[in-house]
């Protein structure tokens, strides 16, 4: 989780994903980084009578 805000109305939930590669991966020519994709938001169940927004990034 990289950021949360709670405002009046709903919860704002950042989460980005961790560019986690194993020791193999590395040695693996074939394996290229092409980075992150934009942000996607989903809104989730409601959490307490609020809406849940939940903004994910994650590696192409």
């Amino acid at each position: 989780m990289v950021k949360f805000e709670k405002t009046d109305q709903p919860y704002d939930i950042w989460r980005d994903e961790k560019k986690k590669l194993s020791d193999e991966d590395f040695r693996n020519p074939n394996i290229v980084a092409r980075g992150y994709t934009d942000y996607v938001t989903v809104q989730d169940y409601p959490m307490r009578v609020r809406l849940v927004y939940m903004h994910m990034l994650k590696n192409k």
